[in-house]
């Protein structure tokens, strides 16, 4: 079978560790895969990070404005046709519009990644989408209840896990806080909890066009040498397994595989309750915080054995429910019905 993979920037940018086990995934099953990618994207990364094992790489507009739509669609259609490809597979909003513009011309399978309980609650039956895919039971129930069950199918995130020893912790401890811009609200009172703890080095992913604001609000609270602000993924990663506490502040953050890889990694999680990640269960594998952030990373910090519970437990269960094999016979056994 000869699959598409159409993936947008953000979650190329986002994913791309996961999407690359994915494709090698896909291939190790006999199947021939091609990734469509943003053009935008060409240039931006290595051979190294873009070649997944023998797939072939299309190029195409994502975004297109309304004035190119139509020629993007006709080069789409046409290049589909000579890959015979006989389905797609779409990873973001913008890899969906031109998956759907494609659908309209060639009869094969399209399915689409759900990522949040706010996009599946989104979804139309009207629309041309063979299935949606759900990573958590939660998404998976809302989208049933938008479109029916015949058209979800839970597809779990994949990811790997790495048995990490932390050593006995050196001083300076290493927060990193997830969106931090998703709930500015959130993150202004997680530093203000944190102001007097100088022992504590913050690191904030900032993604969002909002991030003057979160800059200044550093600044006046004079936490600069404290405060690292990071905005490429690629290091955040990085970081994650020597994270002494990974911190969500943004409840409707959506699903991300950094999440469960920190899970994998014995990294204690620290967040506000979210509804989407199933796999966060309050004093089981993670610390849920309604306003104290202080009071649950002095938790992290002290309570050995509550938090040696807690990362023990989301070891195991990722380990079980998230690896990349689950996630890989999840679409193995979605594309054997069409």
């Amino acid at each position: 079978m000869t699959i598409a993979l159409i993936i947008s920037e953000d979650r190329l940018r986002e994913e791309q560790a996961m999407l690359h086990r994915l494709v090698v995934g896909l291939m190790n099953e006999n199947n021939h895969v091609i990734r469509c990618l943003p053009k935008s994207t060409e240039d931006q990364f290595d051979s190294a990070n873009h070649s997944a094992g023998l797939s072939v790489e299309l190029f195409m507009e994502m975004p297109c404005s309304f004035i190119e739509r139509s020629k993007r669609k006709r080069d789409a259609v046409n290049q589909m046709l000579n890959h015979q490809v006989d389905a797609m597979i779409a990873f973001g909003s913008d890899a969906e519009q031109l998956a759907i513009d494609v659908k309209k011309h060639i009869d094969v399978p399209l399915f689409a990644e759900l990522t949040s309980l706010s996009q599946a609650s989104r979804i139309r039956s009207s629309q041309p989408v063979s299935a949606w895919l759900a990573p958590t039971h939660s998404i998976e129930r809302q989208a049933e209840a938008r479109v029916g069950d015949e058209r979800v199918v839970y597809t779990p995130m994949g990811t790997h896990t790495t048995a990490t020893e932390h050593e006995d912790p050196c001083e300076t401890r290493c927060v990193v806080v997830l969106d931090a811009c998703g709930n500015i609200q959130e993150t202004e009172t997680l530093l203000k909890q944190l102001q007097h703890h100088d022992n504590i080095h913050i690191f904030l992913e900032l993604t969002h066009k909002r991030n003057k604001r979160i800059q200044q609000f550093v600044q006046s609270m004079n936490m600069q040498q404290r405060v690292t602000l990071l905005g490429n993924v690629s290091e955040l990663r990085q970081l994650i397994p020597s994270a002494d506490a990974l911190v969500m502040p943004h409840a409707h953050m959506q699903l991300r595989s950094i999440v469960l890889e920190a899970m994998g990694a014995n990294v204690p999680i620290v967040c506000v309750p979210s509804d989407a990640y199933d796999m966060l269960i309050d004093d089981e594998t993670a610390f849920f915080v309604e306003g104290n952030y202080e009071a649950q990373l002095e938790r992290v910090f002290h309570d050995k054995h509550a938090s040696q519970l807690i990362v023990n437990n989301a070891h195991t269960l990722i380990e079980s429910s998230y690896g990349s094999s689950k996630q890989i016979a999840a679409y193995d056994s979605l594309l054997s019905l069409f």
